[in-house]
């Protein structure tokens, strides 16, 4: 098996197995929640967001992706040079062109300019 195909296998099949665990948890802690207030289950049609609250989540989220940009960007700052100081300088040109690479940095560009924007919109309400 080519090591490209390979990789992009185990990339997806890593993302759907965290993604599996995350809804598992998430459905579980559902499952499980007790209201403070009452002492009984919560129902779904008993949950109510109000602008706080969302305005919270928003802001709890970009501070999470903020930082998950800012570890990507510093792994790939320091990893980059590291290695192209022990191999070659082309692999900093290899690591740019390829495809997955910038779908990744993208992605999370743009993702972190909407959790930006919704924030804006969510503080305004």
């Amino acid at each position: 098996m080519d090591h490209a195909k390979f990789a992009l296998r185990l990339l997806v099949a890593l993302f759907f197995i965290t993604l599996t665990g995350f809804w598992l948890e998430a459905a579980w802690d559902f499952a499980h929640a007790v209201d403070p207030a009452t002492g009984e289950a919560v129902r779904l049609s008993q949950l109510r967001a109000t602008p706080a609250m969302v305005r919270n989540l928003a802001s709890s989220f970009s501070g999470a992706y903020s930082t998950l940009i800012a570890l990507l960007l510093t792994f790939i700052s320091l990893a980059i040079p590291i290695t192209a100081n022990l191999y070659t300088p082309k692999l900093i040109e290899i690591f740019i062109r390829d495809r997955i690479n910038l779908f990744v940095l993208c992605t999370e560009d743009v993702g972190s300019i909407a959790r930006q924007a919704d924030e804006q919109v969510v503080a305004d309400l």
